[in-house]
């Protein structure tokens, strides 16, 4: 008996929670949160093509960065390629090596993350490299 192939998942989001937080309150101010994901969970297989859809302020842009490293969860796990993105710190992100990445998500790279490919130094790739 023959079974069918396993896909891999290359993308794993799992309980996701992301919430923005305010600047430093003032005084009797006190700090404002903002949920961007609530309780996303998200698999996507090699090979699978997956577009993320919704209006303005649904958390597209939210999702699209936590797989890319560019921002952590609140709460939850990001998975990318078998790497636990959210057990990560900022210095792991930049200089772990991004080729295995780069068939995951294909969008234009945010000054941000372009800065952190060049703080990683020589083995670090360049977008588009």
């Amino acid at each position: 008996m023959t079974g069918a192939a396993v896909t891999p998942t290359i993308i794993e989001l799992s309980g996701v929670e992301k919430t923005y937080r305010s600047a430093g309150a003032r005084g009797g101010e006190r700090r404002v949160g903002f949920r961007a994901l609530n309780g996303v969970d998200l698999a996507v297989a090699a090979g699978e093509m997956v577009a993320i859809t919704g209006p303005s302020g649904s958390g597209k842009t939210t999702i699209i960065n936590l797989i890319a490293g560019i921002d952590g969860p609140t709460a939850g796990t990001v998975t990318v390629n078998g790497s636990r993105l959210d057990q990560m710190t900022e210095e792991q992100l930049a200089c772990a090596d991004r080729t295995d990445r780069t068939t995951a998500v294909a969008l234009p790279v945010p000054a941000r993350a372009a800065a952190r490919f060049r703080r990683a130094g020589p083995r670090a790739r360049q977008p588009g490299s």
